[in-house]
């Protein structure tokens, strides 16, 4: 049987979306060699002004090649914005490759609708 590769984890974030109500979610993976044990995944985002909120997930295991998504609870993206999302900002976790701990993405919310009047009928 094959065994898995000792060796510290490698955590990335893989991609910066936003939610419908203008919340941020932050996807990270990890891409080994080790799998991360009984740690909580810190994150961070934030944009170019000082606005931003620290992630956190629960203590948990992510295996190599398993994701976590974190979400904002009160940073929201109200206009189009660069977003800078941080994988384990405060340098916690043993991690093999540091160069790709961080993504910068553009947000811009959905439109909001317009309320348009309806056409009034003259006879």
């Amino acid at each position: 049987a094959p065994t898995q590769e000792s060796g510290p984890s490698d955590l990335a974030v893989t991609r910066i979306a936003l939610l419908r109500d203008g919340r941020v979610s932050v996807t990270v993976g990890n891409r080994g060699p080790g799998d991360l044990v009984g740690q909580s995944v810190f994150g961070s985002i934030r944009d170019h002004s000082t606005r931003g909120e620290t992630l956190i997930s629960p203590q948990r295991n992510l295996p190599v090649g398993a994701t976590i998504t974190l979400e904002s609870t009160v940073y929201r993206v109200e206009q189009e914005m660069d977003i800078i999302a941080v994988v384990d900002p405060f340098t916690a976790v043993q991690d093999a490759n540091r160069a790709n701990n961080a993504l910068t993405a553009t947000l811009s919310p959905l439109p909001t609708a317009t309320p348009t009047q309806a056409a009034s009928r003259v006879e």
